[in-house]
């Protein structure tokens, strides 16, 4: 059974069995069918930015630091511009969305620098596919495409990644879950991460374990956010944390240590009841789980993820999405009422 884990409550898959062997290609730009209904939208333009090497470490040895809510704790950041270079290269709607292309999986420019392997896709337009060895970490990387009808909440399918009662509904292998430490000012983020990621709404460092099955359990220590854009649309991502933050980890017994390597979800509205979504997800298990057992495993969790997603946010005038967005509203109301009773008349 797979594993999740999220930071800043935040998702990276934690397999009890996964893998796969590998042979990765990098090649001329390839144009990828998503055969998604036409939808009229502002394309982005193919590939208009340089291809990160992937050579660059992700954390220098002298990385920006900053404060954390918890007194007296730190978190080192990564280098943002390689980070989000990977993610866009690996993430065609990602590079959409942060070029400024409204709409989704359509209107997008698919071009792929690297050779992906179809594994399944269905008459509705989703579809997985895969790169084996991505990178020569011994692990597949594996991205995932769909349409969700509903409302597109971003914080909410965050929410159901890390919250710990949300994710134990469709995740029975998650034994905690949870944002460890909160970066301490939000504006500071932006300023490090600059004005074309959009805004960034939540940053910080999480940790994810996971229970005892046919496997040991897993643990991760990572650093994740949310960045959402003018359109409605979001991109969720994450990395693992270097080894120099292990002190970040809770006390107590250690566990064999899962790392994702890359991460992001990213959402985008194609209509007032609808959204799509590219997840992508690049995990080293740990251990002695065969890599053949990756991408199976990673790809049978993922799927019933998005079958929780797919229910949740379709759940309509009396479901949970509808309370949580009323809810929102009345506490935006009561802010807006106490400011303008504070304000001189």
């Amino acid at each position: 059974m797979l594993h999740e884990i999220i930071c800043l409550s935040f998702l990276f898959v934690i397999p009890a069995a996964v893998a796969v062997e590998a042979k990765f290609g990098c090649r001329t730009p390839n144009r990828s069918s998503t055969k998604f209904g036409a939808r009229n939208a502002r394309r982005s333009i193919p590939l208009a930015f340089t291809p990160p090497s992937f050579q660059i470490p992700l954390f220098t040895a002298t990385p920006k630091i900053v404060p954390s809510k918890v007194e007296g704790t730190t978190i080192s950041l990564p280098n943002f511009e390689e980070l989000f270079g990977r993610i866009q290269t690996v993430s065609p709607l990602a590079r959409h969305l942060i070029n400024g292309g409204d709409g989704g999986l359509d209107a997008m420019d698919s071009e792929d620098v690297f050779e992906w392997k179809l594994v399944d896709k269905n008459k509705k337009g989703s579809r997985i596919d895969k790169i084996e060895n991505f990178q020569e970490k011994n692990s597949p990387i594996i991205r995932f495409r769909t349409s969700i009808e509903g409302p597109c909440v971003p914080e909410r399918f965050a929410n159901f990644l890390m919250d710990s009662e949300s994710r134990k509904k469709w995740d029975v292998s998650i034994a905690q879950v949870y944002e460890a430490f909160p970066i301490y000012d939000l504006d500071m983020a932006n300023i490090i991460l600059g004005p074309k990621l959009g805004d960034c709404s939540r940053l910080g460092v999480g940790y994810c374990q996971t229970k005892q099955s046919v496997v040991s359990p897993r643990e991760q220590l990572t650093l994740c956010g949310i960045q959402d854009f003018k359109n409605g649309g979001a991109i969720i991502w994450g990395t693992e944390m270097e080894d120099s933050e292990n002190h970040l980890f809770p006390p107590g017994k250690r566990h064999v240590r899962a790392r994702s390597h890359i991460f992001s979800s990213t959402l985008t509205p194609t209509g007032p009841n609808s959204f799509d979504v590219e997840y992508v997800l690049q995990l080293s298990i740990g251990g002695s789980v065969p890599t053949f057992m990756h991408a199976p495993v990673i790809t049978e969790t993922v799927s019933q993820m998005f079958s929780y997603a797919k229910k949740y946010f379709a759940g309509g005038e009396n479901g949970d999405l509808a309370k949580y967005i009323c809810a929102k509203k009345s506490l935006q109301n009561v802010l807006q009422n106490r400011e303008s009773i504070l304000l001189p008349h």
